[in-house]
């Protein structure tokens, strides 16, 4: 009905329901609709990215009803560009999934726009062909909005043909008659379109029904066509559409951004509970394997000094005063030099536990067959032969105080 700005914002609002719904094959239908509002408005790169959008969709879902309206769809783009040749490729194998599949207003439609590409490449005897096929299949069917594309093509193409002919024969009766056939099929097809309030095709046939009168001598009628197609088209192509319909885009790239951007906000909030619960639990067994580590040294400690205390109270019955001294000057040595020992040690053990509690918190238990696993484990036996190798060292400094002494 010429008013795109509605039909979008219809279709952008179904387009949610259906995102809301996880319909993707009405969300596919609906990319479709917006690219033909879009490709009726002339911007072929905004039609081009919906169907093609839609046909990513229909491709995932197997529908070949779906395919075929698309590749029709994408066909009328590639024919706005003038690559006519991958247009009428993709009209054939829609026209070829359509006739298989039995639906006629699809081949009626491919038949239709195989004929524009026909007549785009001032071929208009293959367009009359196929436009006359087109309009039989729409008679049958009783599409209206159809029938009048159809009309208004045949109307076309007849024009091109008498124009070829004057040029070869002059206005010969031939000449006449595809002109006159002409003028009756366009305006058929504006007074349909005006009937059924379908104006969009009309603002293609207006112009050319403006040219047959001139050419017929019938100058009147070519300049109230031509005022009402101008009236037409404002009303269709007006800049407050455009501008309506730019809003109502715009308006609707901003509302998937944001739930983008919320839907990542709320990934990254979880995210960050979940590293903030790991980092609570890790500390926790960083707490607990350090108070372990430290009951053990002051255990250790404990029983050192014990032993230390006993074999001064046995020396000081046997030596002498200045032995007496000369033994509590060692053992104080040796005292900081186990100290040193702990200290050093306890902390290299406590780093090399604290990583093997980290890599077993990453094991995957629900499947340990996991490769993941796997290097997970390798990186535990490295670390605890890192630890064994400091247990080691600690007892060979130990043995080294105890022969020192002796």
């Amino acid at each position: 009905m010429g008013n795109y700005p509605l039909a979008l914002e219809y279709n952008y609002n179904a387009a949610r329901i259906a995102e809301k719904l996880r319909e993707d094959h009405m969300l596919a239908m609906v990319n479709e609709n917006i690219g033909t509002i879009f490709l009726e408005q002339k911007d072929h790169t905004k039609a081009l990215e919906y169907y093609n959008k839609a046909n990513s969709i229909y491709k995932q879902k197997n529908d070949s009803k779906g395919i075929a309206r698309n590749l029709t769809n994408i066909g009328i783009v590639l024919d706005a560009n003038k690559n006519y040749k991958a247009a009428l490729d993709n009209q054939q194998k829609a026209y070829a999934i359509n006739k298989e599949l039995g639906d006629m207003n699809g081949m009626q439609i491919n038949c239709a726009n195989i004929g524009i590409v026909y007549t785009h490449m001032d071929m208009p005897e293959k367009s009359l062909e196929y436009y006359t096929k087109a309009l039989q299949i729409s008679t049958e069917m009783g599409a209206l909005g159809n029938n009048a594309i159809n009309m208004g093509n045949l109307g076309e193409a007849h024009y091109s043909i008498a124009k070829k002919i004057k040029l070869q024969q002059g206005e010969s009766p031939i000449y006449k008659d595809h002109l006159q056939k002409a003028i009756q099929y366009l305006k058929d097809a504006v007074t349909l379109c005006e009937q059924i309030n379908y104006m969009a095709p009309a603002t293609e046939f207006l112009p050319f029904l403006s040219d047959i009168y001139n050419d017929a001598g019938l100058y009147k009628d070519a300049l109230l066509t031509y005022k009402k197609y101008i009236t037409v088209k404002d009303k269709v192509f007006s800049n407050e559409s455009k501008t309506a319909l730019s809003t109502i885009e715009n308006k609707r790239e901003i509302e998937l951004t944001q739930k983008d951007i919320a839907l990542k906000d709320k990934q990254l909030r979880i995210a960050a509970l979940e590293l903030k619960q790991k980092k609570n639990e890790r500390a926790m067994y960083l707490m607990g394997v350090a108070l372990l580590i430290m009951g053990f040294v002051v255990v250790v400690n404990s029983i050192r000094v014990y032993k230390n205390k006993n074999r001064m109270l046995a020396l000081e019955n046997k030596r002498k005063t200045n032995i007496i001294f000369d033994q509590l000057k060692a053992i104080t040595k040796r005292n900081a030099m186990l100290e040193e020992i702990a200290t050093k040690y306890s902390h290299d053990i406590r780093g090399h536990v604290a990583t093997i509690l980290g890599l077993s918190q990453l094991v995957d238990k629900d499947n340990y067959t996991s490769p993941q696993n796997e290097k997970i484990v390798e990186g535990i036996i490295e670390t605890t032969e890192k630890l064994d190798g400091i247990i080691k060292q600690v007892v060979a400094e130990e043995n080294k105080l105890i022969r020192d002494k002796e």
